[in-house]
């Protein structure tokens, strides 16, 4: 097999705590913040190859999947480093982003930016294409009018400089001579209009969602490379993938993969093999026997990196690492780090089958105290040495929340984000206070790694007083990835979406805010309601103002803005406005879980999410226990909300201004303050 390593850091980061243990940790946080990350093509590579040879086979598209998967994991090169004491990552660097050239969220980012010649052909391309747009709508002055507001109210918001993913200063990305060649002159050209999103992005045209000038505008203005997300309308998008899932977690703990894929034989054994649910069956046999494998072949690079390695004490806990390794997750974990490996390596090979999904751990406190307990009592682990894994754990989380995203919004991103959190905390299913060592473990690891990773902690009237403390001095400090969730709240919230009361109880975190029950829920996809705009478009009668020009007629006609004669008929203007996005969300929504469930099914995740294999449906066909989507409305709730007091007391109460008057110097005074307006 292959297996490629790389020495760790000489000498500790400045400050570190004078212990091994500490220059670790802080050794793997430079790296990840410091070293170079980098587009791995192994995915893509042996997918495709899997793919191209069963064509036209007869085989059911979720075997056909499952196979592509099982020969990836086969195939792909291993990395190992000598500060790991988890094992796992789903590329062959110490930081690298895998492909999913069959779903093509990022192939055309690929496409255009990973060359200088590629990139100057996009943007010409794209130049042309809107200016026609323009000169055919009549809005080339106010496209340059618009530019001007953007200019005087400060850096523009995207980034057109001429920089491929190498040189660009922010979220860079190496990759391979061969590979860039591989990727550009075969994979991705094979995968054009195959993938689902090309087949989801065509369907969203024909499928009569948009106004006709809406429609107008999506075709006639190009988008940005990245395509994580749609616009349906000017005031509402749906994510261009299914995701927001969090897996079984507590059922790899307790069975062990062994024992799963057992189950999944003899259900698969029970049925005829020409039924859609036998099909499904064998595509999650044959995911199970993928993550299998990717575990042994990790175990095996682990030994193999041991024995490569002549400084005795990295031996020995490669040596260690190598033995945990060869038991989880293949056989249930039977201490605290067993346990934590063996949720790493299924986390990691599924994130893998499914990069950038927005997948996330759940209630890692509830899960992995019992085995931390344990281990306490037998005297086989010190607290410290339990934090100092979890600083690890969390460091590794942050590795993977990283997209191979297009240059044009590089302004809008740091290298890492937040949305792969942890929950802490909350209460249990029965309803008493869930605190436990772990919960306090946790948030220290959170505040000493200084990882890229969201702690969402859950907090109820029976919370201690010294976990709000103890977040309070954390969040004084400096550490800013703590979130806190009201359970009276969300509970109710998760009962009133059909949640039975204990997996109410049992909510967690995925995504940004979004809450979801462990193991049981499908994908709850990242659709977005956008305040601001639907605000906007009341003041503007339903029309929609956007930086390429006005798209007249988008939203109902619900009056001129002189025409609001009370606050309250601003409101209904408003609401009536939303009413409409939010239906074209709910159309669009299920037409890409449609493409999904008829394109790309996900045996690797159905696998591990409860209600599946006794649905006998795969997770995109809504197999899991509960299926459902919402709508993000947290991304400008901010904004209404001043807005919304700033019309009612500037318009309908002190009536200093009127609100066309308003309206029209919020986007010509955007740099004034508002007593020189008013």
């Amino acid at each position: 097999m292959t297996v490629a390593y790389a020495s760790a850091a000489a000498s500790s980061a400045e400050g570190a705590q004078p212990d091994e243990g500490a220059d670790r940790i802080a050794r793997l946080r430079g790296r990840y913040h410091t070293g170079p990350a980098y587009v791995s093509i192994d995915r893509a590579r042996y997918y495709t190859e899997s793919w191209r040879e069963t064509e036209d086979q007869g085989i059911a598209l979720s075997v056909r999947v499952a196979l592509a998967m099982k020969r990836v994991y086969e195939r792909m090169r291993h990395y190992v480093d000598a500060d790991d004491r988890i094992a796992g990552y789903w590329t062959e660097h110490f930081l690298g982003v895998p492909i999913d050239v069959e779903r093509g969220v990022f192939n055309e980012v690929l496409a255009a930016e990973l060359a200088k010649g590629s990139m100057v052909y996009f943007r010409t391309r794209s130049f042309a294409k809107g200016l026609a747009y323009m000169l055919r709508k009549g809005s080339l002055g106010e496209f340059l009018q618009n530019q001007r507001y953007a200019r005087e109210s400060g850096n523009p918001p995207l980034n057109v400089d001429f920089k491929t993913m190498d040189e660009r200063a922010i979220n860079p990305y190496q990759i391979a001579l061969d590979d860039r060649r591989l990727l550009l002159r075969d994979l991705l050209p094979y995968w054009r209009g195959r993938c689902v999103v090309d087949k989801l992005q065509r369907g969203m045209i024909d499928s009569g969602l948009y106004s006709k000038d809406m429609h107008d505008f999506v075709v006639g203005i190009p988008g940005n490379t990245s395509r994580q997300v749609f616009m349906v309308s000017a005031a509402a998008t749906i994510a261009s993938y299914q995701g927001h899932v969090i897996l079984d977690f507590d059922r790899v703990l307790e069975q062990g993969l062994e024992a799963m894929h057992a189950e999944a034989v003899r259900r698969r054994d029970r049925l005829a093999g020409s039924s859609p649910e036998h099909a499904c069956l064998a595509s999650i046999v044959i995911a199970l026997e993928g993550v299998m494998i990717y575990a042994r072949r990790l175990a095996e690079a682990v030994a193999t990196k041991r024995d490569a390695t002549s400084d005795p004490e990295a031996r020995q806990e490669l040596d260690a690492l190598a033995v945990v390794c060869r038991r989880v997750p293949l056989q249930p974990p039977r201490t605290f780090r067993e346990a934590v490996q063996a949720l790493w390596t299924v986390k990691t090979a599924v994130e893998l089958a499914h990069p950038v999904n927005l997948h996330s751990f759940g209630r890692l406190d509830q899960n992995l105290h019992p085995f931390y307990k344990a281990d306490l009592e037998a005297q086989r682990l010190s607290s410290e040495t339990a934090r100092e894994v979890i600083e690890e754990l969390l460091l590794k989380i942050m590795s993977q929340n990283i997209r191979p995203e297009s240059n044009m919004l590089a302004n809008f991103y740091h290298r890492y984000l937040g949305s792969s959190p942890v929950t802490l905390g909350g209460v249990t299913r029965d309803g008493v206070d869930a605190t436990n060592d772990l919960t306090y473990l946790f948030l220290d690891a959170a505040h000493r790694s200084k990882a890229i990773t969201n702690v969402s902690l859950r907090v109820h009237p029976g919370t201690p007083d010294d976990v709000f403390d103890r977040v309070a001095a954390y969040l004084h400090d400096g550490t800013s990835s703590f979130s806190l969730f009201n359970d009276v709240t969300m509970v109710e919230a998760m009962r009133r979406c059909g949640f039975a009361d204990e997996d109410a109880r049992d909510y967690a975190v995925m995504g940004c805010v979004e809450a979801t029950c462990p193991g049981k829920t499908g994908g709850m996809n990242a659709n977005a309601l956008l305040l601001s705009k639907v605000l906007d478009m009341a003041l503007r009668n339903g029309d929609a103002r956007t930086i390429a020009g006005t798209i007249r007629h988008e939203g109902p006609e619900t009056g001129a803005a002189d025409s609001f004669e009370t606050f309250e008929q601003l409101l209904d203007a408003f609401f009536a406005q939303a009413r409409q996005a939010i239906g074209k969300i709910v159309e669009a929504s299920n037409l890409r879980d449609k493409y999904y469930a008829e394109h790309l099914p996900a045996p690797c995740i159905s696998a591990f999410v409860d209600g599946c294999l006794d649905s006998m449906k795969d997770i995109t066909a809504g197999g899991a226990r509960y299926d459902l989507s919402g709508i993000s409305m947290i991304n400008s709730i901010a904004n209404l909300t001043d807005s919304l007091y700033v019309i009612r007391k500037l318009v309908f109460e002190e009536k200093k201004l009127e609100l066309p008057k308003l309206l029209a110097v919020s986007y010509t005074h955007l740099t004034l303050p508002t007593k020189r307006i008013v």
